[in-house]
């Protein structure tokens, strides 16, 4: 049986004491309560359950690593190296031959660089199946744009659109395709799909930017779209990637949706492969994409379930705490 490990880290850390630990008080302490706890504790990883699929002969471990997302963002690399690196070990004793790092490698990348001195288990970041999501959002719009659509990307990360690039121009269906990290007035208007990427500081698209009918598919993280064309422009579609259809969904998982996060899933999926070797702990190259675009064609409509560790009898390798993070 392949198996395979993935990271988890508190979003809100009072929340989830509250809710997983089944006392409502503790939700009322503030998040600098518990991160001073956490800060003064040994705390170490948590092995807070198992992910495991009908479909596939393949477990997964799921590790909680007790960092608050403030103490994720700023503590010393060399810190949540070592942390990281203890879940790693925890990791191996459990047999896993993958590990997703989680939101870590978004937060925190330079970390993952540093674990690469890991020879005898693979680290992923989650990297490649995230850009791969914009591919399919894109083929998925496709169907819904006029017959020979021009297609233009806009972002900040010149290397991540010079791997894009290659990949959309070989999809069946796109007639003019755009890639730039400076818009033009003139080009976002031709763009009957617009595709909005990364960090755009400075970028600010109006009404009068839009083509009529265009559709906007907004991954941007910061505010690209003026407010006003939401009320200005009702003939414009936008959309973004909270309405994505994933190729694989959770049953049972102590979290909020059924989805998977993009290192999750990219591990998952080397995972079934019986992947050797490091994977995506930087930007994806475009081979890694057109890997993972091969491996989310090749494993469709995948379910998995979660199985909490309170629920389980106690392994071994097995570190026994409270399932209090996720």
């Amino acid at each position: 049986m392949n198996s395979f490990a993935f990271l988890a880290y508190p979003r809100d850390v009072a929340q989830d004491l509250g809710r997983f630990a089944h006392f409502p008080s503790l939700k009322r302490f503030p998040e600098a309560v518990y991160e001073y706890a956490l800060r003064k504790t040994s705390a170490g990883p948590a092995v807070i359950g198992q992910l495991t699929s009908a479909q596939h002969d393949l477990q997964g471990h799921v590790i909680s690593l007790p960092l608050t997302p403030h103490q994720l963002r700023t503590l010393p690399v060399q810190l949540i190296r070592e942390r990281v690196q203890e879940a790693i070990h925890c990791a191996r004793d459990l047999g896993a031959t993958v590990i997703g790092l989680g939101a870590l490698t978004s937060e925190r990348p330079e970390v993952g660089h540093a674990l690469r001195r890991n020879r005898d288990i693979s680290i992923t970041g989650g990297g490649a199946y995230r850009t791969a999501t914009v591919v399919l959002e894109i083929e998925r719009l496709l169907k819904h744009l006029p017959k020979n659509p021009t297609v233009t990307l806009i972002g900040s990360d010149e290397v991540r659109l010079a791997m894009l690039s290659p990949v959309l121009e070989n999809i069946h269906g796109i007639h003019g395709l755009h890639v730039t990290p400076h818009p033009e007035p003139a080009r976002l208007r031709e763009a009957d799909l617009l595709v909005l990427l990364g960090d755009l500081p400075g970028v600010q698209i109006r009404s009068e930017h839009l083509r009529y009918n265009a559709i906007v598919l907004n991954a941007a993280r910061s505010k690209v779209l003026e407010p006003r064309v939401l009320r200005e422009r009702s003939d414009v579609i936008l959309t973004d990637f909270s309405t994505f259809n994933p190729t694989i969904r959770l049953q049972g998982g102590p979290i909020h949706t059924h989805t998977l996060c993009p290192s999750l899933t990219e591990t998952i999926l080397l995972a079934q492969e019986g992947h050797q070797g490091h994977f995506a702990l930087d930007v994806p190259t475009q081979q890694q994409l057109e890997y993972i675009l091969l491996l989310l064609k090749k494993h469709p409509h995948q379910q998995f379930e979660f199985v909490s560790a309170q629920h389980r009898p106690a392994r071994s390798t097995q570190v026994q705490r409270p399932n209090l993070w996720i």
